[in-house]
């Protein structure tokens, strides 16, 4: 019965734990979502890049500018060849809208308009790639 005597103790720790539990997800995802988002910019990929073989491989000064200049081209490589297909995948998941909208009623053509809307404002946003238009 000791346990009924400290019930106030014991209810205060546990909400100390709950709002640490919640506090500590909300930070969590906050940061995940910040660095995924992050990571998808290509212009930090050079410094950071430089920044890790700089720690790893303790480069010299003559090292630096050339490993720079190459790691600057393949970046813009790579940003064309994924633009190239985030375009390409746009393209096939537009096609894909255009085949389920005569499936779909009147009433869940328009909601799925709007989300699609949604979702080309949000690529546009974070990928700066334009879908194209049905």
């Amino acid at each position: 019965m000791k346990f009924v005597k400290h019930w106030k103790a014991i209810l205060v720790l546990l909400l100390v734990f709950a709002a640490g539990g919640a506090a500590g997800s909300a930070a969590t995802v906050v940061h995940f979502r910040s660095s995924f988002i992050r990571s998808l910019r290509v212009e930090h990929w050079v410094d950071e890049a430089m920044k890790a073989m700089n720690q790893d491989l303790k480069l010299t000064a003559e090292q630096q500018e050339p490993i720079r200049t190459i790691t600057r081209e393949t970046v813009l490589q790579f940003k064309n060849s994924f633009g190239f297909a985030i375009r390409e995948s746009g393209t096939n998941l537009v096609a894909a809208w255009g085949r389920i909208d005569p499936v779909l009623t009147p009433e869940q053509r328009a909601i799925h308009r709007q989300k699609q809307q949604e979702f080309r404002d949000g690529v546009l946003r974070t990928m700066k790639v334009e879908l194209p238009q049905p």
